[in-house]
């Protein structure tokens, strides 16, 4: 490909983790798993991918059935402003932490992030809103927290239900040109030993429809 014409990544905010993606980031078109062990840092992994691109001036999505909308911004906030959560969530800031909070405030309102926090998603409505936001302030990222409460009446029994809404966000991100980043519980069976795909929950359905899976 000539060099104008290769598409530009969107980049993690890990620069180890874009040097061992052949993409140096996340490409449109591309389904993107985090896969961690409950309690983990799924939900913080995927709110740093958003506020990490929502600052880079890029337009974000983000769906999230167990974390409310509250919680989430303060997540952005502390990390966006390099501070820890817990005093954010209290308001327990000191004056030099409110520049630095004021600084960062100001930065996040002037980008495009929205954010759902419905515990009752579906696929179909992640889909719906993001063809509306794509068509009217435009899309660049989608983030889904995450696969296994991610509500789908397709199949009949657990693991084809995860495995159908992998395959429609995997559509999703190949429909809109856009990447979408969600994560996947791995089987408790597996900690202490060494981590592969099928060591997470439902496996082969996310394995099957995710371009990248993050252990």
């Amino acid at each position: 490909e000539h060099p104008e014409l290769m598409p530009t990544p969107i980049p993690s905010p890990w620069p180890s983790l874009n040097e061992v993606l052949s993409t140096r980031g996340w490409l449109g078109g591309m389904l993107i798993t985090i896969g961690a062990f409950s309690s983990r840092g799924k939900s913080i992994v995927m709110t740093n991918c958003a506020e990490f691109a929502a600052r880079d001036g890029y337009k974000v999505a983000v769906f999230s059935m167990e974390m409310p909308r509250k919680e989430i911004f303060n997540r952005v906030l502390a990390a966006a402003s390099r501070q820890r959560l817990t005093p954010i969530k209290r308001r327990e800031v000191g004056e030099i932490d409110r520049a630095r909070l004021k600084e960062t405030t100001d930065q996040l309102a002037g980008s495009t992030l929205r954010v759902w926090d419905d515990g009752s998603a579906t696929v179909d409505f992640v889909r719906q809103q993001c063809m509306m936001m794509k068509r009217t302030v435009g899309l660049d990222l989608v983030v889904v927290d995450y696969l296994q409460i991610l509500n789908e009446s397709e199949g009949d029994n657990r693991e084809q239900r995860v495995s159908a809404a992998a395959k429609k966000l995997k559509a999703l991100a190949m429909k809109l040109n856009v990447p979408v980043i969600t994560a996947s519980q791995l089987n408790d069976s597996e900690k202490g030993g060494p981590l592969s795909l099928s060591s997470m929950r439902e496996s082969k359905g996310i394995g099957n429809n995710s371009d990248v899976v993050v252990l």
